[in-house]
């Protein structure tokens, strides 16, 4: 008769990360982002994707699609993001969409992060949890609209605990920071970084140590310094080998590198053949 299941590391870590959701189920920190009075928050965003992750993607602050739905890159923005990386993911799965991004639903964008997730080993989460919002005053329309802004220095800090405990449960292979806000995030949390708050535009594509405490020691991780995709839709310069679009593709391709041949080392999984 066999003896019961010995948990894997994939268990362990979905246990951890599902109490620390928990943990910031109702979290009131920031008073701003959860009632301002004139705006509820409806969500708080964790993430999603692999508990045991390779990938760990962390970007700015849910939008309004996402504070609606609850997940994080789940508009635009986050479409671009996994529209770039499935084209480097050997996947049958994905096949069929590669050249018609336009045609996509919103329920089968659901089924390319889902895909993107298992096959990498990715895992999405933001600086902060809630969405961060101002009024501005539309001249032509002549009303008040709600407008996304980036989470203050106090949100992100107030966020900081969560991210470093989301780092230490995914335990990554390289982490992606997407954003300036994202990456000044990360360095707030580094135990060893003592520097200014860099420039994302002028440090992109660059590979910088994260050192995050652990549970006996330190440990390291790249950290690989994009621009956020919304950025990248401002300008939406995908024909230009010189522009943004076409230079994250190719940062993205090393970080995808890094990972593969991570895998060869440790488990001699055969390096893909990426586009």
């Amino acid at each position: 008769m066999s003896g019961p299941t010995r948990p894997t590391r994939d268990d362990w870590a979905r246990l951890r990360l599902d109490k620390l959701e928990e943990q910031y189920a109702e979290c009131e920190l920031c008073p701003d982002l959860v009632d301002t009075g004139w705006w509820t928050r409806n969500n708080i965003v964790f993430g999603e994707g692999m508990a045991n992750a390779d990938v760990l993607f962390v970007g700015i602050a849910p939008g309004q699609r996402e504070d609606a739905a609850g997940l994080p890159f789940v508009g635009p923005t986050g479409q671009l993001l996994d529209d770039m990386l499935m084209h480097m993911v050997p996947h049958e799965d994905l096949k069929p969409f590669y050249n018609t991004r336009k045609n996509i639903t919103a329920e089968q964008w659901r089924a390319i992060r889902h895909t993107l997730c298992e096959a990498e080993r990715f895992f999405y989460t933001n600086a902060v949890l809630c969405r961060p919002v101002k009024q501005e005053w539309d001249d032509r329309r002549e009303v008040m609209r709600l407008q996304n802004r980036d989470p203050t220095l106090l949100e992100c800090k107030n966020c900081a605990d969560r991210l470093r405990q989301t780092i230490r449960i995914t335990d990554p292979t390289i982490v992606v920071s997407l954003g300036a806000p994202a990456l000044h995030s990360l360095l707030a949390i580094d135990t060893k970084w003592k520097g200014s708050r860099p420039s994302v535009l002028e440090m992109t594509g660059s590979i910088l140590d994260l050192h995050i405490e652990g549970e006996v020691t330190t440990i390291r991780y790249p950290l690989l310094v994009l621009p956020h995709p919304a950025y990248l839709l401002r300008f939406w310069d995908i024909d230009d080998q010189g522009g943004w679009v076409q230079r994250t593709v190719k940062h993205l391709k090393q970080a995808l590198r890094i990972v593969d041949l991570t895998r060869n080392t440790l488990y001699r999984t055969p390096l893909p053949k990426r586009k």
